[in-house]
């Protein structure tokens, strides 16, 4: 099987530098420093800065971590309860659409990502890393690969937060 991610983003990512390889542990503590990394550099005068060459603002990256990490959240928590463990897929642009995330004050984001943070830590130390379940987008993943997969969006768009902010400081 092939590793998810590998493929489409590279070994490392070629754009953010993050490597597919991390174990449980390693993928924890990455996951905490890139909300430290978040918790830094995102400030209410800069929530809504944007570059071109990106879709979303920096709070629209916020608002995306907090509802990707929470849906992981929902997947995690029902995946061993499953006869058959599969995961529904979503549409990133269509629910930033139907939250209105540019709508979304600094201070509701900025809690919501920390509130999806700890539910998300929570989840991934109950459930089973060799879990294998069905994924619509790279088929069969172990909950570990699901794991990479979650904190690589994260990794990135944090790269992508930063890029925005800095041209906004630049």
């Amino acid at each position: 099987m092939t590793q998810p991610g590998v493929e489409e983003y590279g070994e490392p990512c070629r754009e953010c530098g993050y490597s597919w390889s991390h174990s449980f542990d390693e993928l924890i503590a990455l996951h905490k420093r890139v909300h430290a990394g978040f918790d830094k550099t995102v400030r209410a005068h800069t929530y809504g800065a944007r570059i071109d060459e990106l879709a979303w603002s920096v709070g629209e990256y916020i608002c995306h971590v907090a509802d990707n990490e929470s849906i992981w959240v929902e997947r995690f928590t029902g995946l061993p309860a499953m006869a058959e463990p599969r995961v529904a897929p979503y549409d990133q642009d269509a629910l930033a659409a139907a939250r209105h995330y540019p709508e979304i004050p600094f201070e509701s984001a900025m809690g919501a990502m920390r509130r999806a943070r700890a539910a998300f830590v929570s989840a991934a130390y109950m459930t089973p890393q060799e879990l294998t379940f069905f994924h619509p987008e790279p088929g069969a993943i172990t909950v570990l690969d699901a794991l990479r997969l979650a904190i690589h969006d994260s990794h990135h768009h944090l790269w992508d937060v930063r890029r925005i902010t800095g041209a906004a400081s630049g």
